[in-house]
């Protein structure tokens, strides 16, 4: 009885993924940053902070959202005043930063602060709040100090909180991968809830470390039966997921032209037979 031949084409036994996956650091120094005319509001209308990026230089866009961020000249910080009120009004500054925080990624980010007093009662407890948002508000260019904030300082990862004056690299760790995408950082300081609180948070540097989510591809189709003797190429796509960045595409069958290999996706040609199983 006359048989046929299908072929099996097994994808992942025709390309070997050769991939590695860097984390970015991206770094902004305020200890190091002299503008020209600095306004007494430094952030009142969008500027490019420099900073570095995996060891590049770089800029950073800074927008204030609230209050008055101040650039201090000596010693060279950041500043942002935050002062209660009552119970229904408490003021604080804030501004934001221009990152591409990507979903799937961790991140972890390191805020090297202090506040300004260290005395005991009411002047301790501001607290330092990040935000990761979509929001491209703001842009105040008022010099009249703090301005009205929400005291609410819930979040994930939780503010921190001062308890002295001392600088220290204070840790926001985002350990879950993000599951949206953002497009700024928020950085608030916010009083303690109690009667006669007035206090300032300096800020010398902010570091942000990325890490890529786990290595994903997906294949189409992922496995294939074909006719013994087509001669017609097929083609087998293989996605990057999360667009992860480093990643290199080798292929070993040595039955088809040579690949591309930038983007998120490549096409793969294939005429070179895997295995074969007589159907009856």
């Amino acid at each position: 009885m006359k048989k046929h031949i299908f072929i099996t084409l097994a994808v992942a036994s025709g390309v070997l993924l050769s991939v590695t996956a860097f984390p970015q650091d991206v770094a902004i120094d305020y200890t190091k940053w002299s503008p020209s005319s600095p306004p007494c509001n430094i952030f009142g209308e969008a500027i490019n902070v420099p900073a570095t990026a995996d060891g590049a230089s770089s800029t950073i866009l800074h927008l204030t959202t609230i209050g008055q961020p101040q650039l201090n000249t000596s010693p060279k910080e950041i500043r942002l005043a935050c002062q209660y009120v009552n119970a229904s009004s408490s003021l604080g500054t804030k501004y934001r930063i221009e990152y591409s925080f990507k979903a799937g990624y961790r991140y972890y980010i390191t805020v090297n602060a202090a506040q300004l007093n260290s005395t005991t009662g009411t002047a301790e407890g501001v607290s330092l709040r990040l935000d990761m948002t979509n929001n491209g508000s703001g842009g105040t260019t008022a010099c009249g100090g703090a301005q009205s904030i929400s005291p609410n300082l819930s979040g994930n990862p939780s503010p921190f909180t001062f308890t002295n004056a001392a600088f220290d690299d204070r840790v926001f760790p985002y350990s879950s991968p993000l599951s949206s995408s953002y497009s700024t950082l928020e950085i608030s300081a916010i009083p303690a809830q109690v009667s006669g609180s007035d206090n300032t948070i300096r800020i010398k540097n902010i570091t942000i470390e990325e890490t890529p989510p786990d290595i994903s591809f997906t294949l189409a189709p992922a496995t294939l039966n074909i006719t013994c003797g087509s001669s017609t190429p097929q083609t087998f796509t293989v996605t990057n997921v999360h667009s992860t960045p480093g990643l290199g595409l080798r292929h070993i069958t040595g039955a088809s032209a040579p690949l591309p290999t930038a983007g998120s996706t490549t096409e793969i040609r294939h005429r070179q037979l895997f295995r074969h199983r007589p159907i009856p």
